[in-house]
């Protein structure tokens, strides 16, 4: 007997049949350089049942290559007579190993998750691993202020495009330069920001298992769906508050526009004009505070030229409000319209329909 090749592929698994030296392997035998394949068992060709089965019903018997198992005390393995059950059972339990493997990793992963144990590699940004406690994350100072900055931003009315620039012109490292440690001179965008902005572990509820891989044969990961989400409230210390987390929500979402004193109207972002869905623009007379469609007062096109003054809507909101809850208010404030409210419609007649949230 004289030795072709070796075939070693290091670093897969089993699993997965798209291995460079197994390609190479079944190029070499499909030559016909090939007669004997000897491997130590027949986990090592594979754990992927049907591939696995492909190789040992079809591409060996057609090029006459006889399958050596050392461990399984196998020889000369290539056709229906040469131990057909045997090898059905041992491809059989190969496939099954590794899912049982992914099953009790996973368990054993979601275990800590619930008990809120971080067990992802890195640490969010703005925060690091405990020296002290396993699976714990605590702040980092430097990162946090960052964060911080990025929420204050926001509610100051800049845009995220203008906190990248402000970012990459003190050139704070980013993120994953932060994390690694390392100095690449790579540039803040507003993916980062927008990441940033919308996770919810900054106020210190951790909230893991957001993506997962398909099984344990495919292993790409998806998106976790909402009720699949393993959330631990007041895990960790916070760097933004829960109210500034859902202030920067509601601008966000809806576009609102911060003036020069940091101020934001209340209704900002949640009115619109029923005709043609352009938003109302604030604008001030002497004696009051109006809304009128934007489109209209800049003549493009809109023929909607009724207005809606201020203390009115806030009045018709409450009512509205108070109609539909057992708990009354009295004074509108901007919590309530976020809580409450998707959007408010000034109609073609001059009327207001307000759209609620479903509860």
């Amino acid at each position: 007997m004289k030795i072709y090749n070796y075939y070693v592929d290091n670093g897969y698994s089993g699993t997965n049949f798209d291995r460079p030296e197994l390609k190479r392997m079944l190029k070499d035998i499909s030559n016909k350089k090939v007669d004997i394949v000897i491997v130590k068992d027949l986990s090592r060709l594979g754990r992927n049942y049907i591939e696995v089965g492909e190789l040992l019903d079809s591409i060996l018997p057609l090029y006459d290559v006889k399958l050596i198992l050392i461990n399984d005390n196998i020889y000369g393995l290539n056709d229906e007579e040469d131990s057909y059950l045997l090898k059905g059972l041992l491809n059989i339990y190969n496939e099954n190993y590794p899912r049982d493997i992914s099953n009790k990793v996973k368990t054993a992963l979601t275990t800590k998750k619930i008990n809120g144990e971080f067990v992802t590699s890195y640490a969010p940004y703005g925060y690091k691993k405990s020296r002290y406690e396993k699976n714990k994350i605590t702040i980092d100072t430097e990162a946090a202020k960052t964060v911080k900055m990025i929420f204050d931003s926001i509610e100051k009315g800049l845009s995220k495009k203008e906190i990248v620039d402000i970012l990459n012109k003190k050139e704070i490292k980013t993120p994953m330069e932060h994390i690694k440690n390392t100095n690449e001179g790579k540039k803040w965008n507003v993916s980062m920001t927008t990441g940033i902005l919308n996770n919810k572990v900054y106020t210190g509820d951790l909230i893991q298992q957001k993506r997962k891989r398909i099984s344990f044969k495919n292993h790409k990961f998806v998106k976790t769906k909402e009720d699949e989400l393993v959330i631990t409230k007041n895990n960790h210390m916070e760097i933004i508050s829960k109210e500034q987390f859902e202030r920067v929500q509601d601008i966000i979402k809806h576009s609102v526009k911060v003036n020069s004193n940091n101020e934001y109207d209340i209704f900002s972002g949640y009115l619109k004009c029923a005709e043609c869905d352009s938003n109302l623009t604030i604008r001030k007379s002497k004696d009051y505070t109006y809304y009128a469609c934007s489109s209209h007062i800049r003549k493009r096109g809109c023929n909607n030229k009724h207005t809606v003054r201020k203390d009115i809507l806030e009045e018709k909101v409450i009512t509205e409000i108070n109609n539909r809850q057992a708990k009354k208010i009295d004074k509108l404030n901007r919590k309530y319209i976020f809580d409450l409210i998707n959007m408010i419609y000034l109609n073609e007649d001059g009327l207001i329909k307000i759209e609620f949230k479903m509860r």
